[in-house]
Order: C-alpha cells, then sequence, then structure tokens
C-alpha cells in the first residue's frame, strides 16, 4: 500500500510478503502443518504453541471470530481475538493485488524457499502482478533453503529461542546489497 500510495518513494523490497489474501494464506498454512513430519509438528508444539494450536484448531478459532467471540483458546488458555484480528482486518480488507497498478518505482522481492509463513509461489504471483501492471523494473530472489526469517533451517529439534538467535544467512543480505549497487548507477 506504501509503495502504491507515494509518488516519492525510490524504490520498494518486499520480504516474504503476502500478494493474495490472507484467507488464503491461514487455509494454506493449516493444510502444509498438516503434512508435516511429526518431529516438526513436535518442535511447533514445544516452542511455538500458538502456531501448533491454530493449526490444530484451524476451523474452530474461525468459527469463533464468525461469532464475534472475544477469545479463542489454545490449548488450555484464553488468546484475544483483540491482539490479532486489526491486523488481519487490514489484509482481509486491503489485499496487495489491489494495489499493484499504482507501484512504478523498482521493486525487489525476496523469499525464503522454506517459508512455512507464507508459499514462496506468493513471490511469483506479485513479481507477474507488477509486470502485469506495467512495471517492467521487478527482480525476485527466492533462496534456496531459507525460511520466511531468512535463516537457514537447523535441526526440527533445536529450539525456536536459538533457531531465532541464528543471524541472517549472508546470502539474503548480499542479494539486497547487490540490487541496491545496480539501482543506484541507474
Amino acid at each position: 500500500i506504501l509503495a502504491a500510495s507515494d509518488p516519492d518513494i525510490n524504490f520498494f523490497v518486499w520480504q516474504g510478503g503476502i500478494y493474495n489474501n490472507l484467507e488464503g494464506i491461514i487455509k494454506w498454512q493449516a493444510e502444509a502443518f498438516e503434512k508435516l513430519d511429526s518431529t516438526t509438528i513436535k518442535n511447533f508444539k514445544k516452542n511455538m504453541p500458538l502456531i501448533y494450536w491454530t493449526y490444530k484448531q484451524f476451523d474452530e478459532i474461525i468459527a469463533s471470530a464468525k461469532r464475534g467471540e472475544e477469545f479463542f483458546r489454545i490449548g488450555d488458555e484464553d488468546w484475544s481475538f483483540n491482539s490479532y484480528l486489526p491486523a488481519a482486518q487490514e489484509h482481509f480488507d486491503n489485499p496487495p493485488y489491489l494495489f499493484v497498478d499504482k507501484v512504478k518505482c523498482p521493486v525487489l522481492i525476496l523469499h525464503g524457499a522454506l517459508d512455512h509463513n507464507t508459499p514462496p509461489e506468493e513471490a511469483q504471483e506479485m513479481q507477474q502482478a507488477l509486470i502485469d501492471a506495467g512495471n517492467r523494473n521487478v527482480t525476485t530472489h527466492i533462496f534456496p533453503g531459507l525460511d520466511h526469517s531468512f535463516r537457514r533451517l537447523g535441526d526440527p529439534d533445536e529450539d525456536f529461542v536459538t533457531a531465532m538467535k541464528r543471524p541472517l544467512d549472508p546470502e539474503m543480505p548480499q542479494a539486497l546489497t547487490n540490487w541496491l549497487k545496480v539501482w543506484q548507477q541507474k
């Protein structure tokens, strides 16, 4: 939305973003979760219980939201929809594909091939939509072996805090730096 609304923006870097619609992504995540191996699922349950229980109780949570309930149950805890709904509603109301025709600046799209939050196909869809809308200055990098946070995946039993302390893989900032150098020379 920002890149589409301000003509003074010189370039835009899109990192692991949602092109299409949030509801579709949530459904994709829930379906992908069911296909994970038992070790990875155990890791989610231990280290990311909100994600684990959201996928395990996806239909019940969506039904609670549609009924207008203030809280939803995750495992044995109550979570407030108020923490999540404003940002989710923004995505539902303003999916990025509605704005691609207004993005005229150069765009760099970065995405990890092993992203469990947003499918890598979203990056390719965004690139194609921008090109179809007349923006010929779009570059996409899909990084093999990198996750949503542009980190190399470690041992599935590694705890979440340890995994998040792992630095960005150098391939991502290097691609960004190289793109910026080329962009500056134009």
